[in-house]
């Protein structure tokens, strides 16, 4: 039996920051149909007062349910929004050994592909997602996962 070790990049956001800046200003009607495309994938999701509330649970069913369904219900609140972000996901990192220090040990994070989004500076693109997150710039992180 052996160790596999490989490295991952992508975008890291803590969940608890980013999300209500994400999801703070959707309307009512957006809320609405974010709850009914999870019922139409087999989930129920509850009914949502504003964007603050929507992120609380967001944060809540990610930590304690399937983060990869989680994660699909986030992919479709970004589309109803409209914003054009790239592929997101929730992740935690175990300890720092896990993460290589560049991402928060054992909090919840929104990590975003970062394919499209740099080169050497930011692309238009780029750009346009860090406005849309209320970022100034965009910072690229690398971690480590190791298997036994």
């Amino acid at each position: 039996m052996g160790m596999d070790v490989y490295s991952e990049s992508g975008i890291v956001f803590r969940a608890a920051e980013i999300l209500p800046k994400l999801f703070g200003k959707a309307t009512k009607q957006q809320l609405e149909n974010i709850s009914k495309k999870g019922l139409e994938s087999g989930g129920e999701l509850p009914k949502f007062k504003n964007g603050k509330d929507f992120s609380k649970w967001l944060i809540e069913s990610a930590q304690s349910e399937d983060s990869e369904a989680i994660s699909s219900i986030l992919e479709s609140a970004i589309e109803e929004l409209g914003l054009e972000l790239p592929r997101a996901e929730f992740k935690t990192w175990e300890s720092s050994r896990m993460s290589g220090g560049e991402v928060p040990a054992g909090e919840l994070c929104v990590v975003f592909g970062y394919s499209g989004v740099f080169v050497t500076n930011l692309t238009p693109y780029g750009q346009k997602v860090a406005k849309q997150l209320g970022q100034k710039g965009l910072t690229l992180s690398t971690w480590t996962w190791m298997s036994y």
